[in-house]
């Protein structure tokens, strides 16, 4: 099974009826579809990320390895002849895409196109081991500029550069179906951040994934399951902060140790289960490198059996505590059976983190509606007739636009993966949450094969655009169809 149904398909709801609803006040926002399910049918071709470019055109990826390059009326740039779709750049020899892997990762250098780099962050076996089975892998991130003569439409293969994950061990662990490789944004000071998934398959080790493989493959300190959150010689579990050009560690990191290549040397926060989307506030951070400020980065988490979780990083260095702590709460293994940590096992150098040091959520979700306080802290969501309801958190973007209700500016939308419902957030300037909102719920079909996957903000206009792995999308209302007709055709040509 792909990715996106593998994100937490075996906790969907058998019983999952489509059934489109906007909470009060909402009533008149709409999805509108610009590519659907009959350009993304298939796991290689099921939509994962996208990026804008300076065009407000699309470079959308796809699980399998393509990456296509899609104007904003829904139309992908095409072979005159053929009329079929171009791919801005196609990895598929080289993607593996079993599970929750593939090609998941999009982002374009802020100063695009005068520096016309795309990153794309992945999973991979480039060896010719007999293991084709997608699990015996690890992750990478590529560069390429954009070919200026395409118009920017295709990638100049030549300009080709990988900054993690060359060969084995370089890259992070992503030895099992669940949580390899997750997001890349970009911070206010040109840093480019990466997450990275635990790599864990509820608690198994290398024994059971690595079978054949030589024992030099991967190192062998990090073959200690969820654990590799908290081991700072482990990409997995973690944030890290790069130069974009070189791939290398600041020295204003947090754990830098003088030399730019080491792991730790990029690690700008630690302790998180499976990041698989962030964003940076706008209007936070500060464009000098040198300040070690990039912004107040929000990181979507998704939890184990119990709580979904939004994390903030605001200074670099913080620890969310997992595999040890899950959300706001110590772990507890009657509550969580999946965190698997192994009483009778030594871990070395991986100390189980101060209870005191561990950063909590700004909020949490709880994937069962029915408890009292189903959302960290409490007190903040507002009634609606929609639940409260996270199976799956997807980190989302935030609102600077002008064309949907005004209480909603500023706020920070994000969803679920399993029910699609649509919530919004609202922060003081320190990060405290102060309301949160049900915006929309079931707003395409689990049971159809649609899965939100990845919410970003319009950099023209400020609407917001969705993939829900079969498609393209973009948050509309009917009350506002001039303003935002005119925030959604921006000049293409």
């Amino acid at each position: 099974m792909p990715l996106i149904g593998l994100l937490c398909a075996w906790l969907a709801d058998p019983n999952d009826l489509f059934a489109q609803s906007w909470a009060p006040g909402y009533e008149d926002f709409e999805l509108i579809e610009l590519a659907g399910p009959e350009f993304f049918s298939g796991a290689e071709l099921y939509a994962t990320d996208f990026a804008f470019d300076h065009r407000g055109n699309l470079l959308v990826t796809t699980q399998g390895g393509f990456v296509f390059y899609m104007l904003r009326d829904g139309s992908f740039a095409s072979d005159p002849d053929t009329g079929e779709a171009v791919p801005f750049l196609d990895l598929t020899d080289e993607v593996t895409f079993e599970g929750q892997g593939g090609l998941l990762s999009i982002a374009l250098h802020p100063d695009y196109p005068n520096q016309p780099y795309v990153y794309l962050y992945y999973t991979v076996d480039p060896t010719d081991n007999d293991l084709e089975d997608g699990l015996h892998r690890f992750t990478r991130l590529t560069r390429y500029r954009a070919d200026p003569a395409s118009d920017h439409r295709t990638a100049d293969l030549a300009s080709r550069a990988i900054l993690l994950g060359e060969t084995w061990g370089s890259g992070a662990v992503a030895h099992s179906w669940f949580h390899p490789n997750a997001a890349l944004a970009f911070g206010a000071d040109g840093s480019l951040l990466v997450s990275t998934g635990d790599s864990d398959n509820f608690g198994a080790t290398f024994d059971a994934c690595y079978d054949n493989i030589e024992d030099d493959r991967i190192p062998a300190e990090q073959n200690i399951g969820q654990l590799r959150a908290q081991f700072l010689r482990s990409y997995n579990g973690k944030v890290i902060r790069i130069d974009p050009l070189t791939g290398q560690g600041y020295s204003t990191n947090p754990f830098f140790t003088g030399d730019p290549d080491d792991i730790e040397s990029k690690v700008w926060a630690l302790g998180l289960r499976n990041p698989f989307r962030m964003t940076i506030r706008p209007g936070t951070g500060d464009p000098d490198p040198a300040q070690a400020r990039p912004g107040a980065l929000y990181i979507g988490n998704v939890g184990p059996a119990s709580w979904e979780s939004v994390y903030v990083s605001r200074e670099g260095g913080e620890n969310f505590g997992w595999p040890y702590w899950v959300a706001h709460v110590e772990f507890d293994p009657d509550a969580d059976p999946l965190v698997k940590l192994d009483p009778d096992r030594t871990f070395g150098d991986v100390p189980r983190p101060d209870p005191e040091q561990v950063t909590l959520p700004v909020f949490a979700m709880h994937r069962s509606s029915s408890l009292d306080e189903p959302v960290f802290p409490p007190g903040v969501t507002e009634p609606s007739t929609l639940p409260y309801r996270n199976r799956c958190m997807i980190g989302g973007a935030f609102y600077e636009g002008t064309t949907y209700p005004s209480d909603l500016a500023g706020h920070y939308f994000f969803g679920d993966c399993i029910f699609n419902n649509l919530f919004a957030a609202q922060f003081d300037d320190a990060d405290n949450v102060l309301k949160i909102k049900a915006i929309g719920g079931s707003l395409r079909s689990f049971s159809q094969g649609f899965n939100l996957v990845t919410i970003k903000a319009d950099p023209f206009g400020g609407d917001l655009f969705f993939s829900f792995k079969r498609g393209i999308y973009r948050l509309g209302s009917t009350l506002f169809p001039n303003q935002i007709q005119a925030s959604r055709w921006f000049i293409y040509d």
